[in-house]
C-alpha cells in the first residue's frame, strides 16, 4: 500500500472524514440472485485484492499492508434488498444514502455490495461500496471493463480478463507477523525514496533550464504544503455535518462534446465550469460571495508512469468561481487554468507526500487532516466510464452513478460517462448547502445554459 493509500485508510478513522466510494450500477433487468453470487465468486478468483484486508502496526506508522483475510466469506460482503413501491430514483438514492453512512468493517476486506431489486418495477441496481484505499475511480473502471462481459450470454468463467499484475503479486503466500510488516516497510522505503530522488533530480533540471516558473505562480492557484491558509473557504458553506444528500444530473454525451468543441476545451472543463457556475449562483441567491470558494480537482497520474491498483492521483486546488461571467467564458477559464498548471502540479504533489505521509502517526494525521480538508468546499472529478455494453450476471448495466467521498468538504461532484450519457453524482452536506434541492436545480440549469443554442454568440 503506497503512502497516499495508507493516509486515506488512517484518516478515515475520524467519522468526519469517511473515505468510502459508493457506485450505483443500474441494471436493465433484475438478475438471478444465484448467478450474481457466482459472478462475484468468479471475480474473487481473478482479483485477489478483493479477498484481502489491511494490516498495520498499532501505532499506525510506516506502510500499511494488504494480507489475505483467513476468515473471508462472501456473505459478509454481498447482500440484497428490495425497494418498496414504486421504487423510483429518489427511493433508491435515499436507501443508498443510509447505507453509505455505515462504515466498513476494518477487520475485513474493505468493500461491500448490495443488489437492490424492485427499482422502477422490473429493473435493479447493483450498489458497490469500497474504501478509497482500494482504488480510485479510474482504477475501478479499468478493473470492471476487464471483468464484465459485453454480451448477456457470455459465461464469466469462460472469459479471460486482464488481471492486474500487482494484484497477482499481492496474492502470493503472505509472510506473517513482524516479517510481513518489515518486508513491506523495506519495499515502501525503496519506492518512495526513488520517487523523491526522481522529483528532486527533475526539479533541479527544470530550475537550471528556467528558474522563472518556480517564483511566479499564478495567484489563482493554491498549492499544498503550507498554502492552505490561502484557501479560507466559503463563509456560506462553512458548516459541516455527518449527514448526506445524494442527487444526480444526467448529461447527454453529445451535448458535452459539442460544448467542448465550441469552446475549444474539454468535456471535463465543461463539467467543472457548470458546477462552479451553480456554486456562484447559489451564493448570489443567499446574497453571499463565492470569491473564497475553494475547489479541489483530482488529477490522473497514470499517464505519468504510475500503474497497478491503489490511488494514482494528484490534487489541483482552485480558488473562487470565476465571478459573474457567461458560461462559455467560465468553461474557457477553467480549461486554460487547469491546462497551464497540470504538469507542474504533478511534479509538486506526489513524490514528497507519498514518501512522508505513511510515517506520520495516525493520531497526528487525524488531528490535522480535518482542519486542512474542511477548508475545501468542493471536490470535482471527471472519470471516463464505459463505452461498450457491459453485463452483470446477464443483466445489462445501463447507468453509473458514482458518489465519491466528501472528505470534509461541502460537496463532491463526480461525473462518470456510460455510453452516450454522463451522470453527475452530487454528494452534498446538508449542513453546508442548507437548500440542497436548490443547488441541484442550479447545476441542471447551468448545464442547460452551456448547451443552449442561443448561447452561440458566446461560444465565439
Amino acid at each position: 500500500m503506497n503512502g497516499g493509500d495508507a493516509w486515506m485508510w488512517r484518516v478515515s478513522r475520524d467519522p468526519r472524514l469517511p473515505m468510502n466510494v459508493v457506485a450505483i450500477y443500474v441494471l436493465a433487468s433484475a438478475p438471478d440472485w444465484e448467478r450474481v453470487r457466482r459472478c462475484f465468486k468468479w471475480c474473487l478468483e481473478r482479483v485477489p485484492r478483493l479477498r484481502q484486508r489491511v494490516l498495520e502496526f498499532a501505532t499506525e506508522t510506516g506502510p500499511a499492508t494488504w494480507s489475505p483475510d483467513p476468515e473471508f466469506r462472501l456473505d459478509d460482503h454481498l447482500r440484497r434488498i428490495r425497494l418498496p413501491g414504486p421504487g423510483d430514483r429518489r427511493q433508491l438514492l435515499h436507501a443508498v444514502e443510509w447505507w453509505a453512512g455505515q462504515d466498513l468493517d476494518r477487520t475485513r476486506a474493505p468493500w461491500e455490495a448490495i443488489l437492490v431489486e424492485g427499482y422502477k418495477g422490473d429493473k435493479a441496481a447493483l450498489v458497490l461500496k469500497w474504501h478509497h484505499c482500494f482504488a480510485d475511480g479510474i482504477g475501478i473502471v479499468q478493473m470492471l471493463k476487464r471483468l464484465l462481459p459485453s454480451t448477456p450470454e457470455a459465461r464469466q468463467d469462460e472469459e479471460q480478463p486482464f488481471e492486474f499484475e500487482a494484484m497477482a503479486r499481492a496474492h502470493r503466500p503472505a509472510l506473517t507477523g513482524l516479517d510481513q510488516h518489515l518486508q513491506a516497510m523495506a519495499t515502501a522505503i525503496a519506492q518512495e525514496t526513488g520517487r523523491a530522488a526522481q522529483y528532486f533530480f527533475g526539479k533541479a533540471q527544470t530550475l537550471l533550464r528556467d528558474p522563472t516558473p518556480a517564483v511566479c505562480r499564478p495567484p489563482d492557484i493554491a498549492w499544498p504544503a503550507g498554502h492552505y491558509k490561502l484557501l479560507p473557504g466559503s463563509a456560506l458553506l462553512r458548516r459541516r455535518s455527518l449527514g448526506r444528500r445524494f442527487e444526480t444530473v444526467e448529461v447527454p454525451g453529445s451535448a458535452l462534446r459539442r460544448a467542448a468543441e465550441r469552446t475549444g476545451t474539454s468535456t471535463a472543463a465543461v463539467f467543472v465550469a457548470a458546477v462552479l457556475g451553480a456554486c456562484q449562483k447559489y451564493h448570489r441567491h443567499f446574497n453571499a460571495t463565492a470569491e473564497d470558494l475553494s475547489t479541489a480537482m483530482p488529477v490522473n497520474l497514470r499517464n505519468f508512469g504510475h500503474r497497478g491498483p491503489g490511488n494514482h492521483i494528484g490534487v489541483m486546488l482552485l480558488r473562487g468561481a470565476f465571478g459573474d461571467i457567461d458560461p462559455a467564458a467560465r468553461v474557457r477559464a477553467v480549461y486554460e487554468l487547469t491546462k497551464r498548471e497540470r504538469n507542474d502540479l504533478v511534479e509538486e504533489m506526489i513524490p514528497l507526500v507519498g514518501a512522508m505521509a505513511c510515517w506520520i502517526p495516525g493520531i497526528a494525521l487525524r488531528m490535522s487532516a480535518y482542519d486542512m480538508l474542511s477548508k475545501i468546499d468542493l471536490w470535482v472529478s471527471s472519470v471516463p466510464g464505459y463505452s461498450r455494453p457491459c453485463y452483470i450476471a446477464g443483466a445489462e448495466f445501463v447507468e453509473d452513478m458514482t458518489f465519491a467521498p466528501r472528505a470534509g468538504s461541502a460537496c463532491n461532484a463526480t461525473m462518470v460517462s456510460h455510453g452516450d450519457t454522463s451522470c453527475v453524482a452530487l454528494n452534498i452536506d446538508p449542513a453546508a448547502f442548507t437548500d440542497p434541492s436548490r443547488f441541484h436545480q442550479l447545476v441542471q440549469q447551468e448545464f442547460t445554459a452551456i448547451f443552449e443554442p442561443e448561447q452561440e454568440e458566446s461560444w465565439g
